[in-house]
Parts: C-alpha cells; sequence; structure tokens
C-alpha cells in the first residue's frame, strides 16, 4: 500500500478492515463529488475486483452505514478496480439540466466505444472461423487428388539422400545399383526384341525385292513378272504400297497405248494377241468415257462395300485385307480360278488414279496347285472435265490362264473356260478362232457393262 503524497511504500498490511475504511472514506466521497445527487437517487453501481480482501465490502454493509444510492457487483474479468457505471435508464429521461446531459453523454460514448470494439472482436474471430474451415474443407478436398498423383508418379530412379549430411550409406548405394541394373537389362530385352523386328523385316523387304524388281516396263515386252507378298504383317504392307506405288509412278507407260482423242471422244477397243510357241494369248483392253458425276463419286464407290460386287461375282465369296490406301481380295471362282487382286488409289490435285494387278505368289495365302490363276494389270484415271461429267481412262492387260508351277493352260481348256465352243475348229485355226470369239463379246458387253457400272456409281453416291 502507498502512502498519500509519497512514492515510498509502507509495509502496512491491507485487511478487509483497512479495504472497508478506503472504500468508506475515499471511494464513497469521491463518487458523491462525481455524481449530482439527483443521479445518486437513481443508482450507482460499484465493480470491485473478486479477491480478497476486496470482496469483503457488499451493498448490506455500506447501507448500514448509512451509504445510499451506491451498489457493490462484482466485476467482469479484466476490467480495473472501482469501476463505477451508471445503470438506470430512467436518469435519461428525468435529466434536464446541459450540465448532466453532456456528464452522461460522455459515459454513452464510452459504453458505445466498447460495444464497437467487442464487436470487431467478435467479427474478427468470425471471420478466423469462417476462413479456417473454408481452408480445412480444400484440403479434404485436396488430399485425395494429391494421393492419386502421387500414386501414378514413377518412383525416381536414383534413391533420396539421407538426412545426414555425412556418405551415403552402403545399402542406400546397393539399392540404386539394384534398381539401375533391373532398368537396364529391361531396355536391353527391350532392344534386342526390336532389333530382331527389324532384322526379320529387313530380310523380309530383301527378299521382295529379289522377287519383285521388274525390268523397266515396255510396250513390246508382254513378259509377266509375278508379285509376291510376305506373310509377316509389316513386310506385307510394305511390300502392298511398294507393287502399288510402282504401278503409279508408271502409268505413263501403259497411257502411251491410248489413241491420241480429245475428251469429248469415247472409244474402246479390246484386242488379242494370239499365242504362238514362246508368246500365250494376251490381252490388252483400252478404253475412255464420259458420263455423268464426279470424282467424289467414283472415289466413294471404290471405297464402298459395292465396289467387289463390281469386280467379282455375287455368288463368289470375297475376303478382304485393307490399309489406308489398298485393298486385297481374294477369292476362287466356280471354275477353279484363283484371284488376289490387289489395289491401291491415289489422289492427285485434278485427278484420280486407280491401279490394280494378280498378286500371284502370297506366303499368306498359297494358290492350290490345282486351282488356276492369271496374271493382270489395270491402271484407271479419273478427271473433272465439267461440273457434271468425269472422264474415265482405262488401260489393262490379262495374261492366258496357267497353274502354278504347270504353265499355261492349253487353247481347249482356255477356251472351256472362256465358254467358248471349239467343236470342228481345227487345231491350227482355234487360236484364231478363241480370239475373234472373245474381242466379240468383250464389245458386245461393254455398253452394258458402262450402264451396270454408272448405276452403281450413282447408287452408291445417294446411299
Amino acid at each position: 500500500m502507498q502512502i498519500a503524497h509519497s512514492l515510498a511504500k509502507s509495509g502496512k498490511t491491507v485487511n478487509s478492515d483497512v479495504y472497508l475504511d478506503a472504500v468508506l472514506h475515499k471511494v464513497v466521497p469521491a463518487i458523491k463529488a462525481k455524481f449530482p445527487r439527483g443521479r445518486l437517487q437513481h443508482g450507482v453501481v460499484v465493480q470491485q475486483d473478486n479477491a480478497s480482501p476486496h470482496r469483503c465490502v457488499t451493498t448490506d454493509m455500506l447501507r448500514t452505514r448509512g451509504v445510499e444510492g451506491i451498489s457493490i457487483a462484482n466485476q467482469p474479468a479484466n476490467s480495473p478496480d472501482f469501476n463505477a457505471d451508471y445503470v438506470s435508464a430512467e436518469l435519461k429521461a428525468s435529466m434536464s439540466s446541459n450540465g448532466g446531459a453532456s456528464t452522461f453523454g460522455v459515459a454513452d460514448k464510452t459504453l458505445a466505444r466498447r460495444r464497437y470494439f467487442r464487436e470487431k472482436q467478435r467479427a474478427h474471430r468470425r471471420k478466423l472461423n469462417s476462413d479456417g474451415a473454408i481452408v480445412k474443407a480444400q484440403i479434404e478436398h485436396l488430399q485425395p487428388i494429391l494421393d492419386g498423383l502421387q500414386a501414378s508418379i514413377p518412383p525416381p530412379s536414383m534413391a533420396p539422400r539421407e538426412a545426414s549430411d555425412g556418405p551415403l550409406s552402403w545399402h542406400s548405394i546397393a539399392i540404386v545399383f539394384k534398381r539401375e541394373a533391373h532398368r537396364v537389362l529391361t531396355d536391353r530385352q527391350s532392344l534386342i526384341t526390336q532389333t530382331q523386328e527389324y532384322q526379320s523385316l529387313t530380310k523380309a523387304m530383301q527378299r521382295f525385292v529379289m522377287m519383285n524388281i521388274p525390268s523397266p516396263m515396255s510396250r513390246s515386252n508382254h513378259a509377266w513378272h509375278s508379285a509376291t507378298l510376305a506373310a509377316d504383317p509389316s513386310a506385307r504392307n510394305l511390300g502392298k504400297e511398294w507393287l502399288t506405288q510402282h504401278m503409279y509412278h508408271n502409268i505413263h507407260e501403259p497411257f502411251t497405248l491410248l489413241p491420241a482423242a480429245s475428251y469429248h471422244d469415247d472409244f474402246f477397243k479390246f484386242d488379242i494377241q494370239a499365242s504362238d510357241d514362246s508368246d500365250p494369248i494376251t490381252g490388252v483392253e483400252r478404253m475412255q468415257f464420259s458420263w455423268p458425276g464426279t470424282v467424289q463419286m467414283f472415289r466413294r464407290l471404290v471405297a464402298s462395300n459395292m465396289w467387289p460386287a463390281m469386280l467379282f461375282n455375287s455368288n463368289d465369296m470375297v475376303v478382304e485385307e485393307t490399309t489406308p490406301n489398298t485393298r486385297l481380295f481374294r477369292t476362287i471362282t466356280p471354275k477353279g480360278i484363283f484371284v488376289n487382286s490387289l489395289q491401291g488409289h491415289f489422289v492427285e490435285a485434278n485427278r484420280f488414279i486407280m491401279v490394280m494387278r494378280q498378286v500371284e505368289h502370297d506366303e499368306a495365302h498359297l494358290c492350290d496347285p490345282l486351282h488356276k490363276q492369271q496374271h493382270n494389270m489395270s491402271w484407271t484415271e479419273v478427271r473433272q472435265v465439267s461440273p457434271t461429267h468425269i472422264l474415265l481412262r482405262v488401260v489393262s492387260h490379262v495374261s492366258h490362264i496357267f497353274r502354278p508351277g504347270g504353265g499355261f493352260v492349253s487353247v481347249d481348256e482356255f477356251a472351256a473356260l472362256r465358254g467358248v465352243d471349239v467343236t470342228g475348229i481345227q487345231d491350227d485355226q482355234k487360236d484364231a478362232y478363241v480370239r475373234r470369239e472373245l474381242i466379240r463379246r468383250e464389245n458386245s458387253d461393254f455398253v452394258p457393262w458402262v450402264q451396270g457400272f454408272m448405276g452403281l456409281m450413282h447408287q452408291c453416291a445417294t446411299n
């Protein structure tokens, strides 16, 4: 306890009697001096500390000592000692003097300021709680995503360094070497497999080149060069590309057989060269004609499922292999002729080109020795000559029918296969007779064939 008007502190003990005496002689007079008598009639509350000896003073004790208008209450936490607040609402209505109103206004401002700061603290706490809830929800949402990403990331190829700044342990070094050795062995096996595949493909393509590269094409040379396809899928696809592109890049050679004519001239010519001791029957077909349609319509027909019906008898079972720009049709006709026809198409700025040829030797589908074959090659060019018409030019070569390993069939068998009756024809005249009969048939069948082709193309365009 500090002595009045002195900075020195005495050693006097503050007990309940001393504290009560201080309240009666110091605090109560100070309150009466601060508050007019009219205010005391409405009540003044003194908040005191809850600790001993403060709590020994009560309202009843003040009443017994003649103190009226002052009440004692326990103070809230962290509030100063002897905090006197005017609590009567009736005093506001009863006050009429300016002096009293100004004093009460100061008290109201103090209370309002306290309420303001309490509300600010409450709002701050609410904001902290709300932000914490949002962050917690985001963490709960992102945690499964993080777990999934961590599970999808492969383990690092290098072991992480130990927490110690010292050298790596032998165990860590051994783990790294073991992991890297396993990875190297896996990569080595993959490279060995890939190398073996490339070696197999290289050998297959070398064999393909040796068997398929013919001498330069010539109009006067009708020697046939058989085509071969490997069974290996990669080499097989490359072989299809090479065979069709070889015909495509040499299209100028067969097209020199077409007569000089304008786009408006239509013609068709089929000729057969009679056989002799060294050269069997060879057929050459040349045609040029225009019809209503567009290049797109022709392309759609060639790529459709209707195209095999145009090439083969509807009763034949046709098996097909396709790549982006080739189609391989395989069937055996009722007369035992093995058909293995490879088709390729090429699109240019102003024309569409289609090539076809027989694949005589197919390692994946061998021709039975009892079946027969025919060499054939054809080149087709389609141009748009007007908004409504296209020009079609075709050159094709077809050989005598032969058996693999058995040579070309006789004229009598050839005539029977083609439905030509040679009864009563002298042997030395059979070749010429068969030639004339086949030419007559081709010429008579040309117009119906063109009409059927045109109808099928327009039907495909409307589907």
